[in-house]
């Protein structure tokens, strides 16, 4: 569809939006970019040097007057409205063209981070658990922010990077905020609209884009009505699962997002926070990393003995797929498959069921294995989920017979 079809003419600047950890080229109106640099902090905007170049991003005047957004990452075309929508989608395609653009050893995670004590906070958790008002909270009490919807880690060093982009609160407020935590809002609100207020915030109480902090730990947030804030430790396995959930980065290979954001998980203090209200919640964090926990790695032994020895079979009968990579957490195991980009993760029993199997055990040797480990449990049940979990591997591609594997191979 040629541009005038939807934008009626309207052609707007090619900007190059420069910032870590990739540059952006977008084709705006000069009214979104006024938006949008009042939004930005530490990024470079100027006249794309090449205005013939191909945009990332378009962001237009329609002709019914709503701003149509379409670009190669967007998905389908969309209009939005309302200023501090428009402002919303702009960092979020912007955020989603860097996210599938970054460079090895990078990741994009759907988090807020605040810096507490020299070292990050992630705080991690689906759409509406509270992160940017809980995020916003400890600004007031004099915690700067890293980022309150999606950050840049890098698990190998264990840091993570501010996008440089200001925070953004949902609307209505929570009625139960401190009388102090509202007179920070009200002094720092900046654009607002229908259903969303960003905050201007001053000098250091928001990161620059690309400055970086060492991890100190990951919280994971669950939010509960009238519930009094807990912090409890999450096994590795648990978090892992959770982070690997949070993870923008779809066109990065799924090993190397399983074994980066694992090394991440193993080497910080992993919490669940469950919570009601958002200044109790801040309370506890407050308490917990005014002195930080040392981190331990959990090792694990089970009825299987350590899954990560390699098992040998004179005559192998199944093969894992050439393509699958393992990481073992706690007492479960994550299987990356990186043809298709899934991560499976597997508890203790199933994970000595793959092991065996893709080791070359027939599966009424895993069959007799494990009735051996469960005495107490029915042989044709035990049977039955092995046959199931068979079919489960093969029909996700994980598992393959020993001549198809060689064949693979060959090809």
């Amino acid at each position: 569809m040629a541009s005038n079809d939807l934008f009626g003419g309207n052609s707007g600047e090619l900007k190059e939006f420069t910032a870590f950890p990739s540059s952006v080229r977008a084709r705006i109106n000069p009214q979104i970019q006024l938006l949008s640099d009042n939004l930005l902090k530490g990024w470079r905007v100027e006249d794309a040097a090449d205005p013939a170049a191909k945009p990332d991003l378009e962001m237009l005047t329609g002709r019914d007057e709503r701003i149509v957004v379409r670009g190669r990452w967007v998905g389908p075309t969309y209009t939005v409205e309302d200023p501090a929508d428009v402002a919303c989608s702009f960092i979020a395609e912007v955020l989603k063209a860097q996210a599938n653009e970054l460079t090895e050893g990078l990741l994009c995670v759907h988090s807020a981070a605040v810096v507490m004590h020299r070292r990050a906070v992630l705080l991690l958790g689906g759409f509406r658990t509270g992160k940017s008002t809980l995020g916003a909270v400890l600004a007031s009490r004099g915690f700067a922010i890293i980022g309150d919807d999606a950050v840049f880690i890098s698990p190998r060093h264990a840091t993570v990077a501010s996008p440089g982009i200001a925070p953004r609160l949902r609307l209505p407020l929570p009625p139960t905020l401190a009388p102090d935590t509202r007179k920070f809002l009200q002094k720092t609100a900046g654009l607002t609209g229908g259903r969303y207020q960003y905050l201007s915030l001053p000098g250091d109480s928001l990161l620059a884009n690309g400055e970086e902090t060492a991890v100190g730990a990951l919280v994971f947030l669950k939010r509960v009505p009238e519930q009094v804030a807990a912090l409890t430790v999450l096994p590795k396995s648990e978090a892992l699962k959770a982070l690997v959930w949070q993870n923008f980065a779809r066109q990065t290979p799924a090993g190397r997002i399983l074994s980066s954001l694992s090394e991440l998980v193993m080497s910080r203090p992993t919490f669940a926070l469950a919570y009601g209200e958002a200044e109790e919640a801040a309370d506890t964090l407050q308490e917990t990393f005014a002195e930080w926990p040392s981190t331990k790695s959990s090792q694990f032994n089970g009825k299987f003995g350590d899954l990560r020895r390699p098992q040998t079979f004179r005559k192998p009968h199944w093969r894992r797929s050439l393509n699958v990579e393992e990481q073992q957490i706690d007492r479960g195991l994550f299987i990356a498959d990186n043809n298709t980009g899934r991560i499976f993760h597997l508890n203790v029993t199933a994970a000595a069921i793959w092991k065996m199997l893709s080791a070359g055990h027939k599966s009424k040797d895993v069959l007799s294995t494990i009735s051996d480990a469960f005495p107490d449990t029915n042989p044709s049940r035990i049977g039955q989920d092995v046959e199931e979990m068979v079919m489960s591997f093969r029909e996700h591609g994980l598992l393959l017979r020993a001549d198809e594997c060689a064949a693979a191979a060959e090809s």
